[in-house]
């Protein structure tokens, strides 16, 4: 029977380039599963933003936060022309975000769906630049 390895890299693991670079350099040859946290302090911030939003305040700071802090993770780790399709898709996130975090603060609402949507972001976000490394260096 054939081994699978699991590998499961929480946020502290992914929070800068030089990390997910390690990361990198721990996967085997073998069959993987690997499972990723958002980086950073990413998750915290996103909670921050959906309170803000609930509250009815400012929350883009907090946002632009986590934008800055995937962009430079981004442009650490991939030249130009591998930054673009990455770099689109965190800014049509980031865009989804302010508009779902605008519903929560028109109505000043709750909305659990609305909150673990917003929340789930992160990690989709490592998941992304850690596929592209690995395809990357595939080729």
């Amino acid at each position: 029977m054939e081994s699978i390895d699991i590998h499961k890299f929480g946020g502290s693991s992914l929070a800068t380039s030089e990390q997910f670079r390690s990361v990198h350099k721990k996967l085997s040859k073998n069959k993987q599963i690997l499972v990723v946290s958002a980086i950073g302090n990413t998750t915290s911030l996103l909670e921050k933003c959906v309170f803000d939003a609930q509250k009815n305040n400012d929350f883009a700071k907090k946002l632009e936060q986590v934008k800055q802090a995937h962009l430079k993770i981004i442009s650490d780790l991939f030249s130009p022309e591998n930054q673009t399709q990455l770099k689109a898709q965190l800014q049509i996130d980031i865009n989804q975000i302010e508009e779902l975090l605008g519903v929560l603060a028109l109505f000043k609402m709750n909305h659990f769906e609305i909150n673990e949507i917003v929340m789930a972001y992160g990690e989709q976000w490592s998941a992304k630049i850690l596929v592209q490394i690995l395809n990357e260096k595939k080729t």
